[in-house]
């Protein structure tokens, strides 16, 4: 089973078998909290960690999406996004400290939407992964969607694309 994230509150979740050329999606779960009297969405961690924690079938891959700073965003929801993206690779690995998982693998959106030909408009992304889903199209069929089909995306794409990482070693601190 792979599993693909697509980050942020808008986001969802893939479990994609291509043995059985299975798919399940689900929307990133959020949770609420007032911030100077407003309603303001952030990943639910806690949610999202059982999930996957509890996930009924081994998990061979996991494929998240590692989105980079957008010039021109205000700094709110660039802040907002940033912490939304390191919540779900915290909760990545915690799940990696707590059962057996396989790779889990980060993607840049310019690499793997130029390889699936998925364009930065939300419709048409919604469009394309109707081209390799045509059966769960209805899953994402409204703009709401547009997260958990490019999680579907992702997951093919770790189905049958070699995912090569850059470099990623701790930093030994003195004390």
């Amino acid at each position: 089973m792979i599993i693909a994230i697509d980050p942020g509150i808008t986001g969802g979740l893939a479990y994609y078998d291509p043995d059985l050329k299975t798919l399940q999606c689900e929307r990133m779960p959020v949770q609420w909290r007032m911030v100077n009297k407003k309603k303001r969405h952030e990943v639910d961690a806690g949610a999202l960690f059982a999930i996957l924690r509890d996930f009924p079938m081994p998990i061979d891959k996991v494929v998240c999406e590692e989105p980079h700073a957008m010039p021109g965003a205000g700094a709110t929801s660039q802040f907002s996004f940033g912490s939304t993206c390191g919540a779900v690779k915290a909760v990545l690995a915690c799940l990696k400290e707590t059962r057996k998982v396989g790779p889990i693998l980060y993607v840049d959106p310019a690499v793997w939407k130029v390889l699936m030909h998925c364009p930065s408009d939300k419709w048409r992304a919604r469009r394309r992964a109707m081209d390799f889903f045509p059966e769960y199209g209805a899953r994402w069929a409204e703009a709401s969607g547009d997260g958990m089909a490019e999680a579907a995306l992702m997951a093919w794409y770790g189905a049958h694309y070699e995912i090569k990482q850059k470099l990623r070693t701790p930093v030994k601190r003195k004390a």
